[in-house]
C-alpha cells in the first residue's frame, strides 16, 4: 500500500509541473552598413560612436509588425563603444543603444545619404541596453552580436504584435568582409551589418492538477 500511495503522490505531481507551451517565432530583419569613427574594420575604441544604417528586407516570414509594401522602412541603431578585447577571441561591447524605425514612400534609402534612413514617419523606436558582439579571430568569421530591444515609442508601436510587449531577442552580424575588397567602401562604411530581432515565446507555461484535467472531461 505504502509503495501504491507513492506512486500516487508522484503521479500528482507530475501533472502539476508546468507543460510548455509552443508559439510561432515572430522576426524581422533588416540588412545594410555600419559606420564607425575608428575607421578600422572589425577593431574598435572605447568612446567611439558607432551607428548602423539598415533596410528592412523584403520578404518576412511571421513578421511581428504589419509591414506595409507600399512604403520602404529602414533602421538605424545608434551606440558608442564602451570596451573592446582583442586576441583569438574579440569581443566588442556597447553602451546602450537607441534604434529607430522610419516609413516612407517619397525618398529611397541611399546609403551616400545616410539621412536618407531617418525621414519619412517614425513608427517604432527603443534601446538595446546589453548589446555585445563576439567573434573568433580566423577565417574572417563576423561578429555575432545579441541583446534585447525594448521598444517604447514611435506611431507605430500599439500595431507590435503582443508577443514582443516584453522584448525582442536581437541577433546580428557585422560582417567586414561584405562586399569584397577593402573597407571602407565607397561611401565610407567600415562595416555589413544584417539585424534579426526575433520576439520570444510569451506564452509561457501553465500548471494542472489531476482535478482541474478531470474537470474538462464531465
Amino acid at each position: 500500500m505504502k509503495k501504491l500511495a507513492i506512486l500516487g503522490i508522484g503521479a500528482v505531481v507530475l501533472l502539476s509541473m508546468p507543460i510548455p507551451a509552443s508559439a510561432t517565432v515572430l522576426e524581422g530583419s533588416f540588412s545594410g552598413r555600419a559606420d564607425h569613427s575608428g575607421g578600422l574594420a572589425g577593431s574598435y575604441t572605447a568612446g567611439e560612436t558607432y551607428t548602423a544604417y539598415q533596410i528592412l528586407n523584403t520578404t518576412q516570414v511571421s513578421p511581428w509588425y504589419p509591414w506595409n509594401p507600399a512604403f520602404e522602412y529602414t533602421l538605424r541603431i545608434t551606440t558608442s563603444v564602451a570596451t573592446y578585447t582583442s586576441g583569438s577571441l574579440q569581443t566588442v561591447t556597447f553602451n546602450a543603444a537607441t534604434v529607430e524605425i522610419w516609413e516612407d514612400n517619397t525618398t529611397a534609402a541611399d546609403f551616400a545619404n545616410n539621412a536618407t534612413f531617418s525621414d519619412g514617419t517614425l513608427v517604432l523606436s527603443g534601446t538595446v541596453p546589453n548589446m555585445v558582439g563576439e567573434r573568433i579571430n580566423a577565417f574572417g568569421f563576423p561578429y555575432g552580436v545579441t541583446g534585447d530591444l525594448f521598444l517604447n515609442g514611435g506611431s507605430g508601436l500599439a500595431n507590435v504584435d503582443p508577443q514582443c510587449s516584453n522584448n525582442m531577442k536581437l541577433n546580428d552580424f557585422i560582417n567586414f568582409q561584405i562586399p569584397l575588397g577593402a573597407w571602407p567602401d565607397a561611401d565610407g562604411y567600415e562595416e555589413g551589418y544584417d539585424s534579426k530581432f526575433d520576439c520570444p515565446d510569451l506564452t509561457g507555461t501553465e500548471a494542472s492538477t489531476w482535478g482541474r484535467i478531470k474537470s474538462q472531461y464531465q
